[in-house]
């Protein structure tokens, strides 16, 4: 399908996700991580303007390391350098988008490359980017919003949909990681085991027990604050845990959630109280459904799993540096090997809906302290790295090569296996030792 082709019905939509299929032999991961910026004397979240602020850190990149500029009228938005992006989340927060690659260590290579560019441009500015999935001192209050046209209209309607809307945008961070899917059935299985696990992997990375300089009295505050955001678009999706949901579900699913905005000539248009299924019947404001618009709407579903060229899972709090890699590796050999899939379903197809959004709930509090039918998660999280490194091995079998990228899951292996905990329960043992009593201490451990 064209960009600007019209859109008419469903079934072109439907149409889209079928197109987006790759060979079974070109499927490849990406990897989508965001920082936090903070002032190294306070902790404080570092602003878009000023001196030292993100945007002057935008232009040394540009000057010193060859990132090309995006902007939108004239304010610097984002940077791309060979088909990796630098994006600006609403609160200033930092997100690289990597080429999608086949080989796990091509991520430590460009994630490495990356952290000495940003450490280069901010030293001086003393500005610290932490691994953490909330900003520990600052407030929403605190935070400026970037000058985005996007986020000019997402403020407003998220305000009206969730109470804690505003500490998503501006005070969050996450590690999503994206794979190819080779038919529609192998999407809708790989949809349906990544929702399915998707509470343990929060579980298992949960990083954000800090709020205004204080214990918040969750190991994943971040999760919290998403399932506050809006219920319209956020969380888990019922009917993909069926065995007969399609692609034809998914755009039903997705056409029903309300539109926000479309783009046209570089400009934003908000797009309040229709959905993209009213949209294509009736147009709206004397626009009609091009596809353009269609990729846009599929931006502003924030579910724990979503599709659009590929399958991107959402559901982790920015981990710390050494846990980057760990994270799409596991995700790789559970969801590239049809018979780790098979076991990581097995796991927790008998969970009922209502045990899995308690399941949400109580990974943010207690991570992998929390229980569902009896079983801790902890215990589920051991299981899957187990099920995710015999699949990887089972990768080498089929494609007869000798890379064994297990190793990247040696980290997480470490702090599930060995210390049966999370990062942030890490972090609470460290702030009672003294970091609590001296911020710098705390972002010195928070660090890249």
């Amino acid at each position: 399908m064209r960009k600007k082709e019209r859109i008419t019905n469903l079934n072109q939509l439907t149409q889209y996700f079928q197109e987006q299929r790759k060979s079974v032999e070109d499927l490849k991961v990406g990897v989508e991580i965001e920082k936090l910026g903070v002032f190294s004397k306070d902790g404080k979240a570092v602003s878009y303007y000023g001196d030292g602020g993100i945007e002057s850190l935008l232009r040394l990149m540009n000057e010193k390391y060859g990132w090309e500029i995006i902007d939108e009228d004239g304010v610097i938005i984002a940077l791309v350098r060979k088909g990796a992006f630098i994006n600006l989340e609403p609160g200033g927060q930092l997100e690289l988008s990597s080429l999608h690659q086949r080989r796990i260590a091509n991520f430590a290579e460009d994630f490495d490359t990356y952290i000495k560019e940003i450490k280069g441009v901010s030293k001086d500015f003393n500005i610290r980017f932490l691994g953490l999935g909330l900003q520990p001192f600052s407030s929403k209050s605190d935070i400026k919003w970037i000058p985005k046209g996007r986020y000019r209209i997402m403020s407003p309607y998220l305000q009206e949909k969730g109470k804690l809307s505003h500490e998503m945008m501006k005070l969050t961070a996450a590690i999503q990681a994206t794979y190819d899917y080779s038919s529609e059935e192998d999407a809708m299985d790989k949809l349906r085991v990544s929702m399915g696990i998707s509470s343990i992997v929060t579980a298992m990375i949960a990083n954000s027990p800090i709020t205004e300089g204080k214990p918040n009295g969750f190991m994943s505050r971040r999760a919290y604050i998403w399932l506050n955001t809006d219920p319209d678009r956020c969380g888990l999706i019922r009917r993909a845990f069926s065995q007969d949901f399609g692609f034809n579900d998914y755009v039903e699913y997705v056409a029903n959630v309300p539109m926000m905005f479309i783009k046209r000539e570089g400009k934003w248009i908000p797009f309040y109280g229709i959905t993209f299924k009213n949209y294509i019947e009736k147009g709206y404001k004397g626009y009609f459904p091009i596809l353009e618009d269609w990729e846009l709407h599929l931006t502003t579903i924030f579910t724990e799993v979503r599709i659009k060229q590929y399958l991107e899972v959402r559901g982790g709090d920015a981990p710390p540096p050494r846990l980057i890699l760990s994270i799409p590796t596991l995700l790789k050999g559970i969801l590239y090997n049809h018979e780790s899939r098979n076991a990581a379903w097995r796991l927790v197809k008998d969970f009922r809906w209502e045990e899995r959004l308690k399941l949400q709930r109580d990974v943010s509090k207690y991570a992998l302290d929390a229980r569902v039918k009896n079983n801790k998660v902890l215990d589920l999280a051991k299981e899957l790295i187990a099920i995710s490194k015999e699949g990887l091995k089972g990768e080498i079998r089929r494609k007869n090569h000798d890379e064994d990228e297990s190793k990247y899951l040696s980290p997480l292996e470490e702090l599930i296996f060995e210390d049966g905990t999370c990062p942030a329960a890490l972090l609470m043992k460290e702030w009672e030792r003294g970091l609590k009593r001296d911020p710098k201490k705390l972002i010195e451990y928070c660090s890249y």
